[in-house]
């Protein structure tokens, strides 16, 4: 895999790793490894979570929630609010924060560390969702009829035992 930080983006020198920081060889100047910020939104509907099957890599076919990255100058609420609307066509509008995890996303051969926020949305009425962007399709499951060795993402994964405590 690719390592994004080896060189300084001030002066081209070689960037030697230092606890959770890389320091310049040449010029001293410190280059941190942050989190890029992700968002993930799970609609839920009486005993059922809504999840999405993955259209493109990583994890193409695998179960994932609604949700992506955020962009600059965006909030996570904003974000995922964002991503409903673009993945599935649905813009909800009573976001409950429900969790925060770290991972990894694998891109172009380079694992970005990642830092996932949750949030819970509630439907009361039946929907028609139209699949787009990166989400094949979409589907309700009942929290005991998820397969987790078929969740794209560990932070999916550590957040829907979280969504488990709201179904009814």
């Amino acid at each position: 895999m690719t390592n994004l930080y080896s060189f300084c983006s001030f002066c081209g020198g070689t960037l030697v790793t230092e606890k959770q920081h890389f320091k310049c060889s040449k010029c001293s100047k410190l280059t941190f490894r942050n989190p890029a910020p992700c968002t993930a939104i799970f609609l839920i509907k009486a005993n059922k979570v809504l999840l999405t099957i993955r259209a493109i890599e990583p994890f193409k076919g695998m179960l994932d929630a609604l949700g992506g990255f955020v962009e600059p100058n965006e909030s996570f609420e904003d974000a995922a609010i964002r991503e409903s609307t673009e993945e599935i066509g649905f813009a909800p509008t009573n976001l409950e924060y429900l969790c925060s995890f770290p991972d990894t996303y694998l891109y172009q051969d380079v694992y970005y560390d990642v830092l996932n926020v949750s949030f819970a949305s509630y439907m009361d009425k039946d929907i028609e969702f139209e699949p787009n962007d990166d989400v094949e399709s979409v589907k309700w499951f009942k929290y005991d009829e998820i397969d987790f060795n078929l969740v794209a993402f560990d932070s999916v994964k550590k957040a829907l035992k979280f969504v488990k405590q709201k179904l009814k």
